[in-house]
């Protein structure tokens, strides 16, 4: 005998600032300033509305054992790419929660959609519309991390109007008081408009909401997509030319499951899909804006050295910490997450003082650090950007229990130092720089990539 069909409704309407889901008898909002949303097209409402719930639902089927979502809103019009996005992430996903291939690619592959119907919500008013800011314009998903302040830095260098907006990621619980405050603070110091958008569907990344798989990674993968939409009204309030990322080189990296299917660790950030996130927001806002990436041909490393190098009144702000645990007193980090031992190993790397920008420990000399990369722990980033900056402190003779470890664990199976040396030291290829500014960008990689040259050992 078949069993019942597993059927979830997912309803969503528009608000007087947003939008509203209700899953599961719980209303979920993202809500926007009011004047912002003011100034969004209803054309662009009704299509943010169909797309971000489709966005921040469609996996939902994968977590909580669901053979069918039903939803009040029309078929959205980026349903294919986003089924594309999750599809690729999803692979990601199994290896991380440590579930067999093909899990839950099969799931999310068997998962059944039911629209409402009623036309899909195109992006056309009643004539073309054409942007007229005074000066280049750049919105910026702002998360006060490495990418997001270097891009705010180079805007002002390259003179792009930034504008900042944080979007808000609940299932990270303990960043969001930390930088609402900071936002104020940066906003006056810098004269930057900033702005903080409240993002309640967040709560479906790690399960939060319904903790029936917490931690899961179901779900990450879309992420950045989801913020290039979630912050059109800005791009239409302010007419903005650009939509920035911080996506750099090492997003592209990939590798392969045990089955042999390949695993794509930050497939949203790659520069594929960067090229995908771009076409869909040119079709929306009518070839006025482009989504493009800052930082594409640096890495980690050259990106931490450029933000504290060049830019270190605005690098004291940091905060790339996964605010999963309690901030340490008087910190933006929490000491104890993989981001808090990268952030601070890298900066020992590239000369660059930790206690500067909020560290309180030395982390190259806690226990039960870096298991992530000595052990058996799953975690987004490079392990060769790792092998390169413990190499690196090898070199310098820095003293820390890890450096012994890399070198009896790690080094032998590695290459000469000059490999990693010229590697991370180099411009990588770049396909997704803003095109106006492209050269001056370059410009600026190349003298900073030449400073972190004389800062490494020989």
């Amino acid at each position: 005998m078949d069993r019942k069909e597993k059927i979830l409704p997912v309803k969503s309407t528009l608000t007087g600032n947003g939008i509203r889901l209700t899953v599961r008898n719980r209303q979920f909002a993202i809500s926007y300033p009011s004047a912002i949303w003011k100034k969004t097209p209803p054309e662009i409402r009704q299509l943010l509305l169909e797309n971000l719930t489709f966005g921040n639902t469609h996996y939902l089927g994968v977590i909580h054992g669901y053979d069918r979502i039903q939803y009040n809103t029309p078929l959205p019009l980026f349903e294919s790419l986003l089924f594309r996005n999750q599809a690729v992430s999803i692979v990601k996903a199994e290896k991380y929660d440590k579930v067999p291939p093909l899990t839950y690619l099969r799931a999310f592959f068997n998962l059944q959609y039911d629209f409402v119907s009623r036309p899909t919500a195109l992006p056309f008013g009643t004539k073309r519309r054409e942007f007229h800011a005074l000066k280049p314009t750049a919105v910026i998903p702002f998360t006060f991390g490495k990418e997001s302040l270097a891009t705010f830095a180079l805007c002002r260098e390259l003179g792009i109007k930034p504008v900042l907006v944080y979007s808000q990621e609940p299932s990270s619980p303990y960043e969001e008081a930390y930088k609402k405050k900071q936002l104020v603070r940066f906003s006056k110091e810098f004269g930057v408009d900033a702005y903080f958008v409240k993002n309640e569907p967040g709560l479906f990344r790690y399960d939060a909401a319904f903790k029936e798989k917490p931690g899961t990674e179901v779900g990450w993968g879309s992420q950045t997509t989801l913020l290039s939409w979630q912050v059109l009204p800005f791009v239409f309030a302010y007419q903005a030319q650009y939509i920035l990322f911080g996506s750099e080189h090492l997003n592209n990296e990939y590798g392969f499951n045990e089955a042999g299917w390949r695993v794509q660790y930050s497939y949203d950030q790659s520069t594929f899909f960067t090229q995908e996130q771009d076409a869909a927001i040119r079709v929306v806002t009518e070839g006025n804006c482009r989504v493009r990436t800052s930082l594409e041909p640096l890495d980690e490393t050259s990106i931490l050295f450029l933000l504290h190098h060049r830019y270190h009144e605005i690098g004291k702000y940091q905060f790339s910490c996964t605010g999963e645990q309690p901030l340490y007193a008087g910190s933006q980090w929490c000491h104890r997450c993989y981001k808090c031992w990268r952030m601070f190993l890298i900066a020992c790397v590239v000369g660059v003082d930790p206690y500067s920008f909020g560290f309180k420990k030395d982390l190259l000399n806690e226990p039960g650090v870096f298991t992530n990369y000595f052990g058996s722990d799953i975690k987004s980033g490079s392990n060769d950007e790792l092998d390169f900056c413990f190499y690196a402190l090898l070199k310098k003779k820095w003293p820390s229990r890890y450096v012994q470890l890399f070198q009896k664990t790690r080094l032998p199976h590695l290459k000469p130092w000059g490999v990693y040396r010229r590697a991370f030291t180099s411009l990588q290829s770049h396909y997704n720089l803003p095109p106006d500014f492209q050269n001056r960008l370059v410009a600026i990689f190349k003298a900073e990539l030449r400073a972190l040259d004389k800062v490494l050992p020989a």
